[in-house]
């Protein structure tokens, strides 16, 4: 148990590390200039295609209740 235990606090700083960053990353976006969103523009479709993969999203869950 002591073992489960270590696992699960494990992933759960990685998570709370991995969000803290998403956030220093969505604050660093928003005063940056036009220059540097060009190399972002990658990352945005790859999030798009990871999107299509998925069936249905939460928001239609969400609309259709």
């Amino acid at each position: 148990r002591l073992v489960n235990r270590f696992r699960v606090s494990k992933s759960e700083k990685q998570a709370t590390e991995m969000l803290e960053e998403i956030d220093t990353r969505m604050s660093k976006k928003a005063p940056k200039p036009k220059k540097e969103t060009k190399p972002v523009v990658k990352h945005h479709h790859e999030d798009e295609e990871a999107e299509e993969l998925i069936p249905f999203g939460d928001d239609n869950d969400f609309s259709d209740f």
